[in-house]
């Protein structure tokens, strides 16, 4: 009997003070404890839903971009028939290799955004972030335009091409620096 006596007070001592233990009532739920855990686990949740869906957006797309590459090719066989230039044919092939490494980028940024703490360098690595998302849905955008070489596209295409490889470098490059530099709380250098 002493047995059971001795683990009921410890467990008892685990939950709070021995002293309290005769004003509280311990088979009454204290909602106060209780919803303020639900809360946090609820924005955790929240939180982990919104990267992990930017992360299978970006892998998604990464997949069907991939299954347009039989239809890069054709383009620019087409091009050779209408006499383009090799700059712009190259052009277009250029643009898909850059596009599926800023889909790449994208999408393991969001696993890695998700266990920043929050401060100045996190809120510059999400603007370097959202500005390579918004470049890489223009360059997308620009993929599935026709070329068309009166009306300068060919050209554009390159432009947005070298902006989204830069933006993507300097995403990469910010990453780099905040390790060495140990700019992220809430990671552990590997």
């Amino acid at each position: 009997m002493s047995n059971t006596l001795y683990i009921i007070q410890s467990f008892v001592f685990r939950l709070g003070s021995w002293k309290d233990h005769a004003s509280r009532q311990c088979n009454v739920f204290q909602e106060g404890e209780g919803s303020k855990n639900q809360l946090s686990a609820r924005e955790t949740l929240a939180r982990y839903m919104h990267y992990f869906t930017r992360y299978q957006v970006h892998n998604q797309s990464l997949e069907l971009e991939q299954k347009h590459l039989s239809l890069v090719e054709q383009r620019i066989s087409e091009m050779q028939a209408e006499s383009m230039s090799f700059t712009e044919q190259q052009a277009i092939n250029k643009a898909f290799n850059v596009l599926q490494q800023c889909r790449r980028t994208l999408k393991y940024t969001y696993a890695f955004a998700f266990y920043l703490y929050r401060n100045n360098q996190a809120e510059v690595f999400e603007q370097n972030q959202a500005d390579l998302e918004r470049a890489t849905e223009a360059l997308s955008g620009f993929l599935e335009q026709e070329i068309d070489a009166e009306q300068n596209i060919c050209l554009k295409l390159m432009d947005k091409t070298r902006y989204c490889d830069q933006r993507r470098k300097t995403l990469l490059d910010h990453c780099k620096e905040g390790y060495n530099e140990h700019y992220w709380g809430g990671l552990e250098p590997y």
